[in-house]
Formats: C-alpha cells, structure tokens, sequence
C-alpha cells in the first residue's frame, strides 16, 4: 500500500510539473532591413492587427552580453540603434482581443 501511495504521488507531481524550455533556440535571425521594414508592434510580434498589444518588456543584448533595456516606443526606433549580433527580445507580452487578455510568449530575434 506504501509503495502504491508514493508511485501514485509522482505520478500526480509529473502532472503538475511543466517542462522548461531553453528559450536561446527560439531566436529568429533577420536583417537589419527585414527589421526596419516593421512598421507596428504587431508586425514585430507577428500577430494580426485586431489584437491590441497593452503591455509588452523590450530587452537587447550586445555581442558582450551587455543588457539595455529598452522603453515602450516606437518600434523603428528599438531596431534602428542595433547592430549585428545582437538579440532584441520582446517579453512579458500582454494582448487584448475582445474582452479577452492574452499572454504571449517571448519573441527573440537576432540580427544577423
């Protein structure tokens, strides 16, 4: 009965459990001109225009993994200081559609 009742609490715990992912893979290599030709955050993100983007963290990290947080702006203005190799992530991504609120997950790219 032990032995059932130990085996039954893993099984629970690997239901409960969610499997980490490393999020370097995810990252999208582009151009800087690929960049540049983004005219509004949901282009950048990738999402259709009938969601509304409320709150989102924009991040670049240099070739010397130096971090700049960047502020809530214009969209050409994050992707015009970069230059090749370094990483802009968007994270902490809050959508709206309808009544609805989303969540998205990180969007990384790379310029390359």
């Amino acid at each position: 009965m032990r032995k059932s009742l130990i085996l039954f609490s893993f099984f629970l715990t690997s239901l409960c459990c969610t499997a980490q992912k490393d999020k370097s893979t995810n990252a999208i290599p582009i151009t800087k001109e690929a960049t540049l030709k983004f005219k509004t955050l949901n282009e950048a993100l990738g999402i259709p225009a009938t969601y509304e983007v409320l709150k989102y963290t924009v991040m670049c990290i240099d070739s010397n993994a130096t971090l700049i947080l960047a502020h809530e702006e214009n969209i050409r203005s994050t992707f015009s200081r970069t230059s090749v190799g370094v990483k802009i992530i968007f994270t902490n991504i809050l959508l709206k559609k309808g009544d609805r609120q989303i969540k998205l997950e990180d969007k990384v790219y790379v310029i390359k």
